[in-house]
């Protein structure tokens, strides 16, 4: 893909493609041949992960359609069936894949629908204006 940059602010740039492409296509897995690692948004927000009646919370780091990345200082188990909820979103169940240090990663069980991980992440850029201006 080819394209022009419009605009840049901060950690975001608006590219022009220069012909349309197929966002949902791209980002929808496929049946066929290997499964793509699906696009990760780097984020700063509270998540709060439940394992076993054990409520820990941290931040999360970065997050995509079937995954996120958070930082936490409790023990997480690998393999353990989590529930991740951040504030805002359907509490989404999933299973802890790695860690490293104090970040875990962790899988979904279902595919976090495109609408509603957009809607979310436009909050959470409408949040973090809000913080910057206030601080001003």
């Amino acid at each position: 893909m080819t394209g022009v940059v419009q605009w840049a602010e901060k950690d975001l740039t608006g590219v022009t493609f220069d012909s349309p492409i197929d966002v949902v296509g791209l980002l929808t897995m496929s049946d066929e041949g290997p499964r793509p690692r699906l696009p990760r948004i780097e984020v700063d927000a509270a998540v709060s992960v439940r394992e076993d009646g054990n409520l820990t919370r941290g931040r999360a780091l970065n997050v995509s359609q079937g995954g996120i990345c958070i930082e936490c200082p409790s023990e997480l188990t690998i393999g353990g069936d989590v529930v991740v909820t951040l504030p805002g979103l359907t509490p989404i169940a999933g299973v802890v894949k790695w860690k490293s240090d104090s970040s875990y990663g962790i899988g979904f069980n279902r595919t976090l629908a495109l609408p509603e991980l957009v809607r979310w992440l436009q909050e959470q850029q409408l949040e973090e204006r809000r913080r910057t201006v206030a601080a001003d």
